[in-house]
């Protein structure tokens, strides 16, 4: 809230865009705290489905309306609602536990992995997210540079936001009954097959078809990838990371693809994305069988733990 405010106050380019810096970062501790709340939950599949079908109504709300309230407030009034905003949180503080232990719900399937594979988890994620910080970043200019109008294009993600807002709530439907590893096939994997259609030359049906798809598939990807995260250890901190590390992929991703831009040719961009998801994809299943093993040792020593014997005590002297 403070960060929003004194950005009114900036009469420099400089200290605007501090005071824009340290905004986001208060913004992205509390995206951090959510998460790690979501990741100490039971049925966190289930939940940070829900979680993510709620940011994605929201996101497609602030876009309808945004063009009403720039043109009846403008940029300072559209801040000033961000600070408004943020104080309409404050009354959370109070449910908000002082630790993590203190309302500590943790999955079932929740293991204490090594740190090599924890470490090797969030690195899976940051891959996923810079895959999708490559595509997201241009697929408006794919679309235009393939002759569509920009408010078609623009259209088509639009209507985009509504199928992530579906498969999220597909992922939260299905919760752990499927498990993880065929969701996330079926997410990152199918995520990245369509955007093959999207390679040379292709209609504005074919553009819409695919960001629609596209869209659906990532944010039924994100809870389960999310829930993966917290069934890595009992504490909420892998969580925290990878929550990090898919802040940074989104803000690599597009310096990574303007790299890759020859001549107004998309064709590489969209490439480097199919690859990356297919890599995130066998990097997440590398912790994720892990895990599947750990937890089976688990529960097989649990079985064969003998039951420990009761304890005759002294009877009291009548």
């Amino acid at each position: 809230m403070a960060g929003n405010l004194l950005s009114l106050a900036a009469d420099q380019t400089l200290w605007f865009a501090w005071w824009r810096f340290v905004t986001g970062v208060g913004a992205g501790g509390l995206i951090s705290i959510t998460f790690t709340v979501m990741g100490l939950t039971r049925n966190s599949d289930r939940n940070f489905g829900y979680l993510i079908m709620g940011v994605l109504t929201f996101g497609a709300l602030g876009l309808w309306v945004m063009p009403a309230v720039l043109e009846a407030v403008g940029v300072r009034g559209l801040i000033i609602g961000f600070a408004l905003y943020g104080l309409s949180g404050w009354w959370c503080l109070s449910r908000l536990p002082d630790s993590g232990q203190e309302h500590l719900q943790v999955n079932a399937d929740a293991v204490d992995m090594g740190v090599d594979m924890r470490c090797f988890a969030i690195l899976a994620m940051f891959t996923y997210f810079l895959a999708q910080g490559v595509i997201w970043a241009y697929l408006f200019l794919i679309g235009t540079n393939a002759g569509m109008t920009e408010q078609a294009v623009a259209n088509g993600l639009m209507l985009s936001q509504f199928l992530g807002i579906a498969g999220a709530l597909v992922a939260a439907m299905a919760g752990d009954r499927y498990g993880r590893i065929l969701p996330l096939a079926v997410g990152v994997l199918g995520g990245a097959l369509v955007l093959a259609a999207v390679l040379d030359a292709f209609s504005a049906l074919v553009y819409v078809v695919t960001v629609c798809v596209y869209n659906f598939a990532w944010n039924l990807s994100h809870p389960f990838l999310l829930a993966a995260m917290a069934s890595f250890d009992r504490h909420g901190r892998v969580v925290v990371y990878a929550v990090a590390a898919q802040m940074l992929g989104l803000a690599v991703g597009p310096a990574l693809a303007a790299t890759l831009l020859a001549g107004g040719d998309y064709n590489r961009v969209v490439w480097a994305g199919i690859g990356l998801f297919v890599l995130s994809y066998f990097m997440i299943l590398v912790p994720l069988l892990s895990h599947r093993r750990q937890r089976n040792a688990s529960l097989r020593g649990a079985a064969t733990d003998p039951a420990p014997a009761e304890v005759s005590r002294p009877r009291r002297p009548a």
